[in-house]
């Protein structure tokens, strides 16, 4: 569970969640790259619920609840265009329920797309084909992360195509301006544990 990361010293039983369990757990937010709007307001409050003894822990978690707030405003966005005119230039949306619908109604020709499990995170997805009566489709918008589009495209008869289904912000360009930012936090948690479990003990 999420809050067992933060929630390290217990006042009944002062037990403490081990160092590996924690690593584990704030490698699963990288990976999620803390997009979602309810992973974001879990982390936090359970930052700021954090039992803090010492000067130095306040000083830490003001440092990391500042970071992950910078890094909650870039939710993810992804190019968005429903034909060949629209995807020359294609529009920059940041994902939401909304959008999703506009390109699951594009990706109607995809079954599975009209029901898709709702999710607070979401993907990007594009999708470029010659059919084989010639005439070219070409797809771009944003998903849940419940469903891949890409799992589902083979079924659609064409020469030629391809599809691309990803999870990283702005475009499917890589997270690398967030890397430094992820790194701290990680460094900082590792470093309040450290000052909790001196606490504890």
């Amino acid at each position: 569970m999420i809050h067992t990361l933060f929630v390290l010293c217990n006042s009944t039983t002062k037990q403490l969640i081990t160092m590996g369990n924690a690593i584990l757990l704030f490698k699963k937010f990288s990976i999620l790259h803390l997009r979602s709007l309810s992973q974001f307001s879990q982390l936090k409050f359970y930052i700021i619920e954090l039992k803090m003894k010492s000067p130095m822990n306040k000083i830490v978690l003001t440092i990391v609840t500042t970071l992950l707030i910078a890094y909650k405003v870039s939710a993810i966005k992804c190019f968005q265009c429903f034909n060949e005119v629209e995807c020359t230039a294609p529009a920059f949306v940041e994902c939401n329920a909304e959008e999703v619908k506009k390109t699951s109604a594009s990706f109607s020709f995809l079954p599975k797309s009209q029901t898709q499990v709702e999710s607070t995170s979401f993907n990007c997805a594009a999708y470029n084909a010659v059919l084989n009566n010639s005439s070219s489709v070409s797809l771009s918008g944003c998903f849940f992360n419940t469903y891949n589009p890409c799992e589902e495209i083979h079924t659609v008869p064409a020469q030629k195509w391809t599809c691309k289904y990803c999870d990283t912000r702005d475009g499917c360009n890589p997270a690398t301006k967030m890397f430094g930012n992820l790194l701290f936090i990680w460094i900082a948690l590792t470093f309040v544990i450290y000052r909790q479990k001196s606490d504890c003990i």
